[in-house]
């Protein structure tokens, strides 16, 4: 039987995933299950995180796990942290319970102080720089999410408009337009109205085919979408207030797949912060690992 090890679960809106550890980070046993996420539904969430750890409890000895890291979709709101564990039969374990971004935080960081981006439909920027943690932006489509999907794929559409506004549109909207299926600025500001925020967000790939063809107006849409996003990077620099070198993690589809955003970002940043290391998530590592660099950390 497994001896020394450590649980990290990651809990979504739509699965959740648990994963032991050993003590050199191997992966030895992997569950997985339902949503998680504590605003949607907590008893449900409760009771697909308990049956995960009964199945890790089956195959392993329960005093031998040195750590058991839980990242909830919807901790920051719902609180209640040592109800939370009662209610999931933990009190006799060292558990700690973290938000799904900031096991994401610990994941990509490996532990270690700095800043992670993520740039998908939304953005976030999160820090940490010993028991201080920071958050920046997050705050919705509506509030903030600058830079991210949503807000490419709603420039694009405010390109049409304003080029409806001037007077002429560019091959950019008239090929956006052609995209959207629409010949005229009323139908895709309809359209845009019709569009749910991840719809509008998709249209972010657009922007990118376009930009990977030379078309110098997509082009100009990413680099204000990554230098909108690099302004929150800098001020969580400057918030953490960190001497020598920052690391920085990214993560997301936009600075992940798209070489022109994340070059803009990484320029942007360096203008203020010239000592700055960047990385990312391994490939195909869930963010349960983060249990295994907590641990290795806060020991």
């Amino acid at each position: 039987m497994l001896a020394d090890y450590v649980i990290g679960i990651d809990c979504g809106g739509t699965h959740t995933e648990g994963y032991a550890y050993n003590q050199k980070g191997k992966e030895e046993y992997h569950f997985h299950g339902g949503q998680a996420n504590l605003m949607a539904n907590a008893n449900q969430a409760f009771e697909n995180v308990s049956l995960i750890l009964s199945q890790f409890f089956k195959s392993l000895n329960r005093k031998e796990c040195k750590l058991i890291l839980i990242g909830f979709a919807g901790l920051g709101v719902y609180g209640q942290q040592d109800k939370i564990i009662k209610k999931l039969g933990l009190e006799d374990m060292n558990v700690r319970l973290v938000s799904d971004a900031d096991i994401a935080l610990i994941n990509v960081l490996r532990g270690q102080d700095g800043l992670l981006v993520i740039a998908g439909t939304g953005t976030v920027v999160l820090g940490q720089q010993g028991l201080q943690k920071i958050r920046i932006g997050g705050w919705g489509h509506l509030l903030g999410d600058e830079g991210g999907g949503y807000f490419l794929g709603r420039s694009a559409y405010k390109k049409v408009t304003d080029d409806y506004d001037e007077g002429q549109y560019t091959d950019f909207s008239n090929e956006f337009m052609k995209h959207l299926g629409v010949s005229n600025v009323f139908s895709a500001v309809n359209d845009f109205y019709s569009k749910s925020k991840s719809e509008v967000g998709q249209q972010a790939l657009f922007v990118a085919a376009r930009s990977d063809q030379l078309d110098e107006d997509a082009q100009l849409l990413i680099r204000n979408a990554a230098t909108a996003l690099s302004r929150q990077v800098i001020l969580g620099i400057s918030r953490l207030n960190i001497k020598g070198s920052v690391t920085i993690g990214l993560s997301g589809s936009l600075v992940e797949h798209n070489a022109l955003y994340e070059e803009t970002l990484r320029a942007r940043v360096q203008r203020k912060c010239d000592n700055v290391l960047y990385t990312k998530a391994i490939k195909n590592q869930n963010n349960a690992k983060a249990a295994f660099y907590a641990y290795q950390s806060w020991q």
